[in-house]
């Protein structure tokens, strides 16, 4: 990209979709842990989901109650590590959020923010390629994807996540360190 080349170009946007679905598993305490509960929910249905097993760990929960939150890690086979917020939101009951998670739909709702935001600075039409597989953003929250202009030229497209519940990023258009 002719103008970009030079100096990056920085742009901030919200509300991008940045988290899968939430899903939710009963427990009971007097049998099953809430930890126990998330371990079972992450390596069930939310990696049905991913499409890919996940080995998950929770950290021991002390006298849970209604309103309190946890967390929970998974790895995938790649090594990836998924991180998880739980909420304990009904007796015997908690939901599970991932929260460093880009789904395929929120790449491409990343994508097309990125390219709006980035056009006006570069006096041209944009294309970016995200991929077309969810993304588990390291801890640098850092996403790397391709961007190609009207004209052929192509550069790294760098999306920094800076808020993952409000889907708030940083995009910079240049190359990668």
């Amino acid at each position: 990209m002719k103008t970009s080349r030079s100096r990056p170009f920085i742009a901030l946007t919200v509300g991008v979709v940045l988290i899968t679905s939430g899903c939710s598993a009963d427990f009971s305490i007097g049998g099953e842990s809430i930890e126990s509960a998330g371990e079972k929910l992450i390596e069930g249905e939310i990696a049905a989901g991913f499409g890919q097993e996940l080995d998950a760990t929770c950290p021991a929960v002390a006298d849970a109650e209604v309103g309190m939150t946890f967390s929970c890690t998974a790895t995938t086979p790649a090594g990836e590590v998924v991180n998880f917020t739980g909420l304990v939101d009904a007796e015997d009951h908690i939901e599970l959020q991932s929260t460093n998670v880009v789904t395929v739909e929120g790449l491409v709702s990343l994508e097309r923010a990125g390219a709006d935001v980035l056009e006006p600075e570069i006096n041209a039409k944009l294309d970016i390629d995200c991929g077309v597989d969810r993304v588990v953003l390291p801890d640098n929250n850092e996403l790397i994807c391709e961007g190609t202009d009207e004209f052929g030229d192509s550069a790294p497209i760098v999306f920094t996540i800076t808020d993952t519940e409000t889907g708030a990023f940083e995009v910079v258009i240049g190359s990668v360190d």
